[in-house]
């Protein structure tokens, strides 16, 4: 994967993990992270990530403090977009490869390859982890 520069990142689909990181502990997240996120364009959030924090928040706060009300707090905060999930999304998870388990980050990866920002996506995922 090639790599990108934070002024090559002009609307950016935020992992879920990354958001939060943002949100709670910008430190953990490298310094081109940070300075791509805030120069972004646009900044989105799926509403995939919302679910994922309500189901992981109501199964274990104490492993997940951050609750969807934090999430609108930081939706705001840093000014991102709500991704809703749309059927286009779905039928795109037919081309996300198997061998990611997690059913969260196929769905992200779907709707980053149906919006065409799947490499900066995937770039913020694979470098964030």
């Amino acid at each position: 994967m090639a790599k990108i520069s934070p002024s090559d990142v002009r609307d950016l689909l935020l992992d879920t993990h990354i958001f939060v990181w943002m949100a709670t502990d910008p430190d953990r997240l490298p310094r081109g992270f940070r300075s791509a996120i805030l120069g972004a364009r646009s900044r989105y959030v799926s509403l995939i990530s919302a679910l994922e924090i309500q189901i992981k928040h109501a199964k274990n706060a104490r492993n997940l403090p951050f609750s969807l009300g934090d999430f609108e707090i930081a939706m705001k905060r840093f000014r991102c977009w709500e991704l809703p999930l749309s059927l286009g999304d779905i039928k795109a998870l037919d081309g996300i490869e198997s061998i990611q388990p997690d059913p969260f980050d196929r769905v992200l990866m779907a709707q980053a390859a149906n919006r065409d920002t799947a490499e900066r996506y995937q770039a913020f995922r694979v470098l964030g982890e």
